[in-house]
């Protein structure tokens, strides 16, 4: 997050944790990634590890991101987000066929999870039908 410029907003913050997080998941490790997935996931003491591993994270992210002036919910809201990118990239990544990198991954997945919460214009609403 050091490299986020200084100014940036949280989600620019959050995004920048996102791409240095991208590094750990190299082609080369797709393979054992699909291999402990399922273990972890077959294993419900594993999967409760993970998810506090998780939690953990993300309350790092959030101190880390709030010592950078943003408020303190706000710095939450763009860690768990965040760690949601991080989570669905994960999961694409190693399901069978895929072969984008897990970086590009990411940030389009980061991309619907702006447009998702992007207002849209009033030139791009379309009138609601009735059912």
């Amino acid at each position: 997050m050091a490299e986020a410029p200084e100014g940036s907003t949280a989600l620019e913050i959050a995004a920048s944790a996102l791409r240095r997080a991208s590094s750990f998941f190299p082609k080369e490790r797709r393979e054992f990634s699909i291999r402990r997935a399922a273990v972890v996931t077959a294993n419900p003491a594993l999967h409760e590890r993970e998810l506090l591993k998780m939690a953990g994270l993300a309350v790092s992210l959030t101190a880390a991101i709030h010592d950078r002036g943003i408020p303190h919910a706000t710095a939450r809201l763009a860690a768990e987000s965040c760690l949601t990118v991080l989570g669905v990239s994960f999961e694409r990544w190693i399901q069978e066929g895929e072969t984008a990198a897990f970086h590009d991954l990411a940030i389009a997945i980061l991309a619907e999870l702006v447009a998702a919460l992007t207002p849209p214009s009033s030139s791009d609403r379309r009138p609601r039908q009735a059912d």
